[in-house]
C-alpha cells in the first residue's frame, strides 16, 4: 500500500493513540513479561472477541448412562473460533395434568377416548434428538454472530424459537461468556444480575432496585 493509504489507515483506526495507551499500560503494571501484557490489552479492546461462531448439540449418554443433551459453544478469539464452553442437561417432557373434580362416568368416558387415539409415545432419544436438531438449525442460526456476554440480546433471540431448550441455550451462552471474561460463571451471572437490578432502578426514575416482598408498613423490602 501506498504511504498516503498507510497514513490514512493508521489516522482512521487511531492506532497512534492505541499503541500509546497499551505501552503506558505495561509501564504503569510493571509487567514482568510486556509481551503478555500488550497481548491482555489488545485482546480486551477487539470488539469481535467473544461473538458466538458456533453452537452444536448432540446425545450422549451422561455419568448414569441414560441419554442427555450436550451443548457446546464456540467464540471468535483473536482470529480464530475456540470452544468456550460445553453444557450437559436433561429435555423433560411437560405431561398434561389430571382435569380435578371429574366424576365416575366421565373419567370412564375420557379414559375410552384416550385409549382409542392413543398415540405412541416418542422415545426419550427422539426427543433429544428433536432439541438438538432444532438448536443446530434454528438456535444456531438466530445467535451466531452476537456477543455472548450479550446475554438480553441472546435470551431474547433464544425466546422466539418456540419449542427450543431455551433454559439450556442461556445457560450455555452465559457459560461460554463467563469463560471469555475469564470469570467463574456464579460471578458472571451476580454482575448481570447486579446490572439488571441497576438499569431497572435507573429506568423508575433513579433510587434503588426493590425485591419482592412486604415491610410492615406494606412497601417493598431494600435488599
Amino acid at each position: 500500500p501506498s504511504s498516503l493509504w498507510v497514513q490514512r489507515y493508521l489516522r482512521e483506526h487511531n492506532i497512534d493513540q492505541l499503541l500509546a495507551e497499551a505501552v503506558n499500560q505495561a509501564v504503569e503494571n510493571r509487567s514482568n513479561d510486556p509481551a503478555a501484557s500488550l497481548a491482555l490489552y489488545f485482546t480486551k479492546l477487539s470488539k469481535r472477541n467473544g461473538e458466538i461462531t458456533k453452537l452444536f448439540a448432540r446425545r450422549i449418554l451422561n455419568l448414569d448412562l441414560k441419554p442427555a443433551l450436550e451443548l457446546s459453544v464456540e467464540c471468535f478469539f483473536n482470529g480464530e473460533s475456540r470452544l468456550a464452553s460445553k453444557t450437559v442437561g436433561q429435555i423433560v417432557q411437560v405431561v398434561e395434568p389430571a382435569v380435578p373434580n371429574m366424576d365416575e362416568a366421565a373419567e370412564d368416558a375420557a379414559a375410552a377416548a384416550g385409549e382409542e387415539g392413543e398415540e405412541e409415545k416418542p422415545s426419550e432419544e427422539a426427543i433429544i434428538d428433536s432439541a438438538a436438531a432444532l438448536l443446530n438449525q434454528a438456535v444456531h442460526d438466530a445467535v451466531v454472530g452476537s456477543l455472548a456476554k450479550d446475554m438480553r440480546g441472546v435470551d431474547e433471540k433464544i425466546k422466539e424459537i418456540v419449542d427450543a431448550p431455551h433454559v439450556l441455550a442461556s445457560l450455555a451462552a452465559a457459560d461460554a461468556a463467563a469463560f471469555m471474561a475469564q470469570e467463574p460463571l456464579f460471578y458472571f451471572i451476580a454482575k448481570l444480575r447486579q446490572s439488571l437490578k441497576e438499569e431497572a432502578s435507573s429506568n423508575i426514575g433513579g433510587g434503588v432496585a426493590v425485591e419482592p416482598g412486604l415491610g410492615e408498613d406494606g412497601e417493598g423490602v431494600e435488599r
